[in-house]
C-alpha cells in the first residue's frame, strides 16, 4: 500500500511539472525552437547524470 502512495505522489508531481511547462513557455516569450532546444539540452544532461550515478539504470541489450 505504501508503494502505491509513493507512486501516486510521484505521478502527481510529474503531471504538475509537465502541465506547467506550457505556461512557462508562454511567459518566457522565447521562440518555440529555442525552448525546444534548451529542453533537449537539459534533458540530455539530466539523463547523462542519471546514467553515470546509477549502477545499472537499464538492462543490457541482448540479441
Amino acid at each position: 500500500m505504501r508503494d502505491i502512495q509513493k507512486g501516486v505522489w510521484q505521478m502527481s508531481l510529474a503531471m504538475l511539472i509537465s502541465g506547467s511547462i506550457g505556461a512557462f513557455v508562454l511567459l518566457s516569450g522565447l521562440p518555440v525552437t529555442e525552448v525546444v532546444f534548451w529542453r533537449c539540452v537539459i534533458g540530455a544532461i539530466a539523463l547523462y547524470i542519471f546514467i553515470r550515478l546509477s549502477k545499472q539504470p537499464f538492462s543490457r541489450l541482448t540479441r
